[in-house]
């Protein structure tokens, strides 16, 4: 494999082919070509991992999605749309519509 610099007896080579770290794997979740080696770090950034909502609505949201997610989410913290006319409210995207909304 390519980068694999391992000196291997013909007898083990199907072995070492199995478990090179060098050999190139495909993601299960995105389809991805990585090194066998690099796998595991691919998964701490892959778009396709689900994670909970970081801002504990309870969704369940595609890593590759979550800034579309956080665009509508109740629960992430934002300002009052007033804010450039001096309101200082700030809080939870819910609350505030409610906020915006009273006289």
């Amino acid at each position: 494999f390519e980068g694999c610099g391992a000196k291997v007896a013909r007898f083990a080579f199907s072995e070492h082919e199995m478990e090179c770290q060098h050999k190139v794997v495909s993601c299960e979740l995105c389809n991805l070509k990585v090194k066998a080696g690099e796998l595991e770090g691919h998964g701490l950034v892959c778009p396709n991992v689900e994670l909970d909502c970081p801002h504990g609505c309870g969704c369940k949201v595609l890593r590759g999605s979550l800034l579309e997610h956080e665009s509508g989410c109740g629960n992430v913290v934002v300002d009052c749309a007033f804010a450039e006319h001096g309101c200082k409210e700030r809080g939870k995207r819910k609350r505030i519509a409610e906020h915006e909304e009273d006289p």
